[in-house]
């Protein structure tokens, strides 16, 4: 005899209290190619992104290099006219620069050749100037040495008193008119403050109606000597 066992009963509804209850159930069905090529591709746009990025820096830096040379060559061109203008002027002024070196060159040899030379006319107004008021000068006679030998024959007797060092050249007689002899003493006095002058002497005098007339003698020293292109210039 056959027994029919009777199914068990599945009971379909939930238990109290797992009615909140979720499974959550994950699974990746992409072939293992679809992943790989997605992966590849993200890797690839990062090393992308990086070489234009790399390339950015080396445009900027390239950028700044090439106008750092342009601003240095600009520079460089400036530089390089300044010179040459300093150039074209300094050969501009060369030929001053020449004809000053020629000028006082030739002032130095005419100085040389002068330096014997006495200014008559420079000491002749000297000695004029130096009358005070009242005096005149008349007249003016001098004469100078030719030689050493004859300033020791015909001078040093004479010069024996005067200051050492004083070389004299040679000796001026004037003729003055005055009013009275402290006017004459004045005028010797002035005389020998003349540059070229030393021992101014009265050699005589004579009386005129309203004047006073004398005889002055005085020496010429070196001091004169030296014409207007001598550096040795009298007062």
């Amino acid at each position: 005899m056959t027994t029919l066992a009777t199914p068990p009963v599945v009971n379909d509804r939930p238990s109290p209290g797992d009615e909140g209850r979720h499974v959550l159930v994950f699974a990746n069905l992409l072939p293992d190619e679809v992943v790989s090529a997605r992966q590849n591709g993200h890797s690839r746009r990062i090393v992308v992104f990086a070489l234009v990025g790399v390339l950015i820096v080396l445009a900027i830096g390239y950028g700044l290099s090439a106008l750092q040379t342009s601003v240095a060559r600009s520079d460089l061109r400036k530089a390089q006219a300044q010179q040459l203008d300093l150039m074209n002027q300094q050969n501009s002024y060369s030929k001053l620069q020449k004809t000053q070196d020629q000028t006082a060159q030739l002032n130095q040899d005419l100085a040389t050749l002068m330096a014997g030379d006495l200014q008559w006319a420079t000491l002749t107004r000297s000695i004029r100037a130096a009358a005070p008021s009242g005096v005149s000068v008349v007249s003016i006679n001098a004469t100078l040495q030719t030689s050493s030998a004859t300033s020791t024959s015909s001078v040093s007797a004479n010069t024996a008193l005067l200051p050492a060092g004083v070389n004299v050249i040679g000796s001026m007689t004037l003729s003055v008119s005055a009013q009275s002899i402290s006017q004459i003493s004045q005028y010797l006095l002035n005389l020998d403050k003349v540059h070229g002058l030393v021992d101014a002497a009265p050699a005589g005098y004579s009386s005129a109606t309203k004047s006073l007339n004398a005889t002055v003698n005085v020496y010429v020293t070196s001091d004169a000597l030296g014409g207007r292109y001598s550096s040795k210039k009298g007062n």
